[in-house]
């Protein structure tokens, strides 16, 4: 038993249940973006090449007027620069999320701010 605790033998029992925890809480930490999992492509007003961007994440307490969301849909379909919910997660897994991945379009970008 003596020669188990020795002062080097400690130290590596020490070592090893440190590391244990510090690579505990690096596995169990979450994203503090959204992956929404949707893939790029092409836009379909515009023809061009989707990016990838992190934008907010906004609570989108009642839903916009039909005809003005017809006309985006039909203007700047993907200028995605904000991620709409209706509602917050409920869930822990979800409750440090700020920001979400979306794949825009820059034209449908430019003609939302004109």
């Amino acid at each position: 038993m003596k020669r188990f605790l020795t002062p080097r033998n400690i130290l590596i029992l020490v070592v090893v249940v440190v590391a244990f925890f510090v690579i505990k809480n690096q596995l169990r930490t979450t994203p503090e973006v959204l992956v929404t999992g949707s893939k790029g492509g092409e836009c379909p007003v515009h023809g061009i090449r989707l990016r990838l961007d992190t934008v907010p994440i906004v609570v989108q307490l009642n839903e916009p007027d039909s005809l003005t969301a017809a006309q985006a849909r039909a203007t700047f379909p993907l200028s995605n620069d904000s991620f709409y919910i209706l509602q917050w997660f409920k869930d822990d897994e979800h409750k440090n999320l700020s920001k979400a991945e979306v794949w825009y379009c820059s034209a449908c970008r430019e003609a939302k701010i004109i």
